[in-house]
C-alpha cells in the first residue's frame, strides 16, 4: 500500500484549516497546519509534504519569494567578457 500524499496547509487563522482538513483526510491525504512562516518550515522539513497551501498574509513568510525557492531554478545567465 502507497503511503499517503501529505498536504501542509499555513494560514494565520487556524479556521481553514480546520475547514479544508477532514474532506482532504476522507479522500486520503494526511494533513498538517501551520499559522505562521517559522511553524511551516519546522513542519516542512520534519513531514516532507507533497504540497503546501498557504496564504499569503501569512506572517514570518512572504509568499512570492518562499514559493519561487520552492519551485525550479534557472542557470544563470551567461556573461560575456
Amino acid at each position: 500500500m502507497a503511503a499517503p500524499r501529505k498536504i501542509l496547509i499555513v494560514d494565520p487563522d487556524p479556521s481553514v484549516a480546520r475547514s479544508l482538513a477532514p474532506a482532504l483526510r476522507q479522500r486520503g491525504y494526511q494533513v498538517h497546519g501551520a499559522r505562521d512562516g517559522t511553524r511551516a518550515l519546522q513542519v516542512a522539513i520534519l513531514r516532507l509534504p507533497d504540497l503546501v497551501l498557504f496564504d499569503e498574509a501569512t506572517p514570518l513568510l512572504d509568499a512570492a519569494p518562499s514559493s519561487a525557492s520552492c519551485g525550479p531554478t534557472r542557470a544563470p545567465s551567461a556573461s560575456r567578457w
